[in-house]
């Protein structure tokens, strides 16, 4: 039972790398890098851009560009703050990410054009230590996988405490857009492409846990006590981008973007595991699910007004089973709307705003301290500065507003009752773009 218990203490952080890594909330707006250059992030209507980053958010339109190459790198600042409430105890946790770069590729010849981009499509690192609520929700499922054990002599174990706990996960997604747009004829064009990710981090999980039996109260084994796991992950899948656009007139652009499901087998090799535990090896899918993204710009003069629509097909992305929950077939779709307009000042000075709602398709019966989406609100600012006749600079700021949430009620065990964690978060994003024409 003892190297059981241990190879379960490595399993929450394993699981817990998957969760935090892919999930469509951590998604929606989180780790999920849905907007990564300051056009899209500080205008939040990218659906119908003609510009560099049309590469990623309509492709289709990346053949209207000028002829020849061009090249466009963008970087992103998250600055955050979170926080969990379970109890009496609130934790409140910074993030700051200062070098999260992208770039994108064109080269436009006539009526064709081929482009490209490297970009980071999740990621992110959690660092959570001994009263974090991960650690107190994983309680009945430890207890259970360690009253389940072939290993387990007939010991009942009725619950479980944590002491000098601490799991720290780093993950890395990139994303990679190839493909080919087409001008089919004066109205409509057209995009085809492939899209690769692949995933890499490390979980260190470290700190004891104690067992407790009705007959022998609380106590401690060798192998769960100071215990310190390090293990690797890794892992790609491949999807597919498929987009169009119709333009019936110069004022008018419509656009519809399909990207399909990313399926993501990761692999765990153990880096620092004295137990040989054969928990902590092995693959698990972590997909990211396939997106509809619709675009309608209208001009006025110097003025454009845009509108965007995404939706998030959770359903029929695998998330996984973390910590004994799996939420396939109850995780409902994500959905989101946006609104923007981009203005342009002179011939060398454009500006924009805009502002997005985000619906998550999470709810309190399944969300969870490590898996968790709120609906959110956001504003952004964007503008683009022509220095010469072939580099142009952009920049923009983004302010996200999550709506507090709560977790599924957790079932009292038989030394700690029923909780729930309440869980607020808050974003400040800050990019820059920098675009070259050759």
């Amino acid at each position: 039972m003892n190297h059981q218990i241990c190879g379960l203490l490595a399993a929450c952080g394993l699981f817990f790398l998957g969760a935090v890594s892919s999930d469509s909330a951590i998604a929606g707006k989180l780790n999920r890098y849905t907007f990564f250059t300051a056009h899209s992030s500080g205008t939040l209507t990218p659906n119908t851009t003609s510009l560099v980053d049309s590469v990623f958010y309509n492709p289709a339109a990346v053949v209207h560009g000028d002829d020849g190459f061009e090249m466009h790198l963008s970087n992103i600042v998250t600055l955050g703050d979170y926080y969990f409430e379970r109890g009496d105890v609130v934790k409140h946790f910074q993030l700051g990410t200062y070098f999260l770069p992208s770039v994108m590729l064109r080269w436009v010849d006539d009526d064709i054009a081929l482009f490209g981009a490297v970009f980071p499509q999740a990621g992110g690192l959690v660092d959570v230590r001994d009263d974090a609520p991960v650690f107190d929700e994983s309680r009945e499922f430890l207890i259970n996988a360690s009253n389940e054990s072939a290993l387990n002599p007939g010991l009942i174990v009725s619950d479980v405490r944590f002491s000098d706990n601490r799991l720290r996960v780093l993950s890395a997604y990139l994303g990679g857009v190839a493909g080919i747009s087409l001008k089919l004829n004066d109205m409509v064009s057209a995009a085809i492409a492939a899209k690769p990710v692949y995933s890499f981090g490390e979980v260190l999980l470290s700190g004891s846990i104690e067992l407790f039996n009705e007959d022998f109260g609380w106590f401690d084994l060798p192998e769960l006590k100071d215990s310190r796991i390090l293990t690797e992950q890794e892992g790609w899948g491949v999807g597919g981008i498929f987009g169009v656009q119709v333009q019936p007139d110069p004022t008018l652009v419509m656009t519809l973007k399909y990207e399909t499901v990313t399926q993501i087998k990761l692999e765990t090799t153990p880096i620092e595991d004295p137990a040989g535990l054969s928990e902590a090896q092995g693959d698990f899918r972590t997909d990211i699910p396939a997106m509809l993204n619709l675009g309608v710009s209208k001009a006025f003069s110097r003025l454009r007004l845009r509108f965007d629509a995404n939706y998030y097909f959770n359903r029929y992305a695998d998330a996984g089973t973390i910590l004994g929950v799996n939420i396939n077939g109850i995780l409902k779709d994500d959905w989101e709307l946006a609104l923007g307009a981009v203005y342009t000042v002179d011939d060398r000075l454009d500006v924009g705003a805009g502002i997005a709602y985000f619906d998550t398709g999470y709810s309190d019966e399944i969300r969870r301290s490590n898996r968790y989406s709120m609906d959110s609100l956001s504003i952004g600012t964007w503008s683009q500065f022509d220095i010469t006749e072939s580099i142009t600079l952009g920049a923009s700021i983004l302010g996200v507003a999550y709506r507090e949430g709560k977790t599924a009620l957790t079932p009292a065990t038989s030394q700690t009752p029923s909780a729930q964690t309440t869980l607020g978060l808050n974003f400040l994003i800050v990019a820059t773009d920098l675009h070259w024409r050759f």
